[in-house]
């Protein structure tokens, strides 16, 4: 069943699936008996409780319901998701009927889906696949691969063989780009269905079957899920890494390049101590939640030690005073501590490498990044976020515990004849502004101005009129943040956990009430759609994609995009060795 997908396209929406699938931790422990099917050794675990209630839970969120309403078809166009999905396919699969017969096949996964992804490195993938079907469409099934083979472009053979007086169904395709056929195997016992390309798995799970009829998940909140094997996964890419670095080392003994250490490079970057990680996604009735656990231990080193885990203070107001912002996130980094890893990384991996670190301060003129910046910033770190005319711009703020040597060390950068000023040249810009200096330079991401200055209390850095107006609210005693003073706000920092140590929030209305609500920079002031018309228009296969009949005369407004969307809330927590992360976008309450 299903073995016949083997087009791009379709591998990706068949991949899309599995991965929406990835994202669900269960409510309940009860149900896991087809999961223990798989091989305990298996690298990664991907499991839909029900499908068909996923679909229904999805087609009821808000931005599928956003999509169906008449005011967003008329701007689109009125596009058919599963005729632009057909069509497609029927120019891969070379067949109109095939196409249709593969996506009723799809349809029939309506139950639980479990699927196992084996990697023992990282060229040798194995993939074991267990799910609910009604024995009546499972033989239905194999009359329809069948038929797809009589009418597609991929030549499919199929033998049965007989396993204990069960049927194994072998499928052998060889597409079009290859003479190496590939081969899968399926089966079926009661109603579930066992799908590998390993025959022996095939046959040694039908043997459990016969003893145990799984029960079918029940009152499970609507979802997906993975779970990953870190060890597993650390180990195929650190056999990757070696042999990379086995290919590409210099030859011969003369003047040759230091040599990398097999087998170091994942305990070097403290990537070895990782243990089960689980990623979920779940459908609730107000709300929708990414999840994520991973096993890191207390012993945090590597690219592990840029955490801290103490709690962060997201109720101290920043400093900022225009009412434009539309997201505000808080989070610890020790920075001061992977730099000085940095070194120890470098020599575990490949002993001598680090003095390539000398080289870098001595090409900065002698500014050690550790000693004189690292050292002089606090581990709490936040990010402000803003809409203007259509442009995301950014303000970085990170607390500092020395802003004397640092505003020295900054000072001494910009300095003329310095590596920095030089690289900078004639566009950098030296602003006194309200006794604090601030040093600006073009941003092409933006196409305006950045820049960087010291505070009495943070290191800014980034958009240079968001600086400015962080330095003005300084001099304005009793000033509040407009946007950390907000209801939204508050009310969402309130359903945060105190340990938190990284906290974001995200007013998605506010946003599009500033996107859509202002004019881009410029001499004609066009509106943000104008722009995204512009920008599509001219965009490589726009007029040939399901987007070619957008209406732009009938853009919704501002408001209807935002009856259809909610706040969210991001956090993270430390919890017995374990990072728990949680990403909630709320509902509207308007819904």
């Amino acid at each position: 069943m299903f073995k016949h997908i083997s087009n791009p396209v379709a591998k990706r929406m068949l991949g899309a699936l599995l991965l929406l699938t990835a994202l669900y931790i269960p409510s309940s422990t009860l149900a896991l008996d087809r999961a223990e099917l798989l091989p305990k050794e298996t690298t990664f675990t991907v499991r839909v409780a029900n499908m068909s209630e996923m679909v229904s839970a999805l087609t009821n969120a808000p931005v599928a319901q956003m999509w169906q309403a008449k005011a967003f078809q008329d701007f689109v166009g009125n596009v058919d998701l599963r005729e632009a999905y057909l069509e497609q396919e029927t120019l891969n699969m070379g067949n109109r009927e095939a196409a249709e017969l593969q996506l009723e096949e799809l349809g029939m996964l309506a139950g639980e889906v479990i699927v196992g992804i084996i990697a023992t490195d990282a060229d040798t993938i194995s993939y074991k696949a267990v799910a609910h079907l009604t024995e009546d469409d499972y033989l239905k099934s194999l009359d329809m691969d069948r038929r797809i083979d009589e009418l597609g472009k991929n030549e499919i053979t199929f033998i049965n063989h007989d396993f204990q007086g069960e049927q194994i169904v072998e499928s052998r395709r060889v597409g079009k780009d290859s003479e190496v056929p590939e081969i899968s195997f399926q089966s079926h016992m009661g109603e579930t269905l066992v799908l590998s390309d390993d025959r022996e798995w095939v046959e040694a799970t039908l043997l459990k079957l016969r003893d145990m009829e799984p029960d079918e998940p029940e009152g499970e909140t609507p979802g997906l899920t993975i779970n990953v094997d870190a060890q597993a996964l650390v180990g195929v890419l650190q056999t990757a890494f070696d042999n990379a670095f086995a290919n590409n080392a210099p030859q011969g003994d003369a003047g040759a390049a230091p040599k990398a250490q097999p087998g170091v490079l994942m305990e070097a970057l403290g990537l070895h101590q990782l243990g089960n990680a689980l990623f979920s996604f779940e459908l609730h009735n107000d709300k929708l939640i990414f999840k994520s656990n991973v096993l890191v231990g207390n012993d945090l080193k590597g690219l592990l030690s840029v955490l801290d885990v103490r709690p962060v203070d997201a109720i101290t107001p920043l400093p900022y005073v225009q009412d434009d912002l539309f997201l505000a996130m808080h989070s610890r980094y020790d920075i001061a501590s992977l730099w000085n890893e940095v070194p120890n990384i470098m020599r575990k991996v490949v002993p001598g490498s680090e003095m390539m670190l000398g080289m870098v301060v001595m090409s900065m003129g002698g500014t050690d990044p550790g000693r004189d910046v690292f050292a002089h910033l606090d581990t709490t770190y936040s990010r402000i976020g803003r809409l203007k005319a259509g442009v995301p711009e950014e303000l970085l703020l990170w607390r500092v515990n020395n802003a004397d040597a640092l505003r020295q060390t900054l000072d001494a950068a910009m300095a003329e004849g310095k590596p920095l000023r030089t690289q900078l040249g004639e566009t950098l810009d030296v602003d006194a502004f309200r006794d604090r200096t601030i040093y600006t330079f073009p941003d092409q991401s933006t196409g305006r101005r950045s820049g960087v200055a010291v505070t009495e209390e943070h290191l800014l850095v980034g958009s240079a009129e968001m600086i400015r107006a962080s330095i003005q609210s300084l001099d304005q005693s009793g000033t509040k943040n407009p946007f950390m003073s907000s209801t939204t706000y508050n009310r969402l920092l309130r359903l945060a956990p105190r340990q938190s140590f990284a906290v974001g929030i995200v007013d998605w209305k506010r946003l599009v009430d500033h996107a859509l609500n202002n004019t881009a920079d410029g001499e004609n002031g066009l509106p943000v759609f104008k722009q995204l018309q512009m920008a599509a228009q001219n965009a490589e296969g726009f007029k040939d994609s399901i987007w070619a009949n957008i209406n732009w005369n009938k853009f919704p407004q501002a408001q209807f995009f935002a009856r259809h969307l909610g706040p969210s809330l991001t956090f993270s927590e430390a919890k017995n060795g374990t990072l728990e992360s949680q990403f909630i976008v709320y509902y509207p309450e308007s819904r």
